[in-house]
């Protein structure tokens, strides 16, 4: 009824009896509406009843910065400093709230033309792990994408907020370089 459009995330039917996906969805939505940056996707909404799950957060009608890639390098690369920029800016609010990412990437970044960027995807998002959970605490699987896992996390130690910086320059290696720095 506002005339506003937004996005919607819905978890199919299927995957509605997996309590672990459930979980996911669950997790994504709360970690989202708890952040409130102008470069963080705002989450509006979450449904869980008669068998459907979904949630309602802004639709941001904008390429990820690895769709950009593929499409223009040189253009990307001249809107990096912003976008890097408006991206630190979103992490800083995210680790001053007590969430670490654990999956920054081109993908889990939107980015448009005019420079408005938007970090996405908090499904992976975690605080960090208390003195006793280091020392005693089991170790935690390994979660998130491969080329961009800092080494703590592809070693299944405990991660802090240096894990997304690691993932933030990897990303920025990236738009600069056009390819990330390790492809093994």
């Amino acid at each position: 009824n506002t005339g506003r459009h937004f996005a919607m995330k819905l978890l199919q039917e299927k995957a509605m009896k997996e309590p672990a996906q459930l979980a996911s969805l669950k997790h994504e939505y709360a970690v989202g509406a708890s952040l409130g940056h102008p470069n963080i996707l705002k989450y509006v909404e979450l449904y869980v009843k008669k068998g459907k799950a979904f949630f309602i957060m802004e639709l941001f009608t904008s390429p990820n910065i690895k769709q950009l890639l593929y499409a223009d390098v040189g253009a990307m690369q001249q809107r990096c400093q912003r976008t890097i920029e408006l991206t630190s800016m979103a992490l800083e609010h995210m680790h001053q709230k007590g969430w670490i990412h654990r999956d920054i990437k081109p993908d889990n970044i939107l980015a448009t033309k005019g420079g408005d960027v938007r970090l996405i995807d908090f499904s992976l998002t975690c605080k960090p792990p208390s003195l006793i959970a280091k020392l005693f605490g089991k170790k935690p699987p390994i979660q998130g994408t491969r080329t961009y896992m800092a080494p703590e996390q592809i070693m299944r130690k405990p991660v802090s907020f240096q894990t997304d910086i690691y993932s933030l320059g990897i990303t920025l290696f990236e738009i600069l370089a056009g390819e990330p720095p390790f492809k093994g």
